[in-house]
């Protein structure tokens, strides 16, 4: 049966930034898979790969979780991003280090 609790009462999407380009608190969601990381392993380059290629420990999800069901979710939280980027798929290239001049820990720690 269905959950009548809604998961994310308040919710803005934008089109006009990059999902990793969001201010914080921000919420990174992704539909793509069921596999952790989609292609990332076998050349891929779409979003979900990009988010762990920028994201370098969110890889260690892959040695970590086997293929998601279709009621489970995974969190991952607090993974800094490394790299810049342009492009997309075919076009996907590294164009340099990404410094976060703010860098700390969240209310997590």
């Amino acid at each position: 049966t269905a959950c009548e609790t809604p998961m994310l009462p308040k919710c803005a999407v934008s089109g006009s930034i990059a999902i990793e380009d969001c201010e914080p608190p921000c919420l990174m969601c992704d539909f793509a898979s069921r596999y952790i990381g989609g292609g990332v392993t076998g050349g891929g380059s779409v979003q979900e790969e990009i988010t762990l290629v920028i994201k370098p420990e969110l890889l260690v999800a892959l040695l970590l979780a086997s293929t998601m069901q279709e009621n489970e979710t995974i969190i991952m939280f607090g993974a800094e991003r490394y790299s810049k980027y342009r492009g997309y798929a075919a076009s996907f290239e590294f164009v340099g280090d990404f410094v976060d001049p703010d860098v700390g820990t969240d209310t997590c720690g």
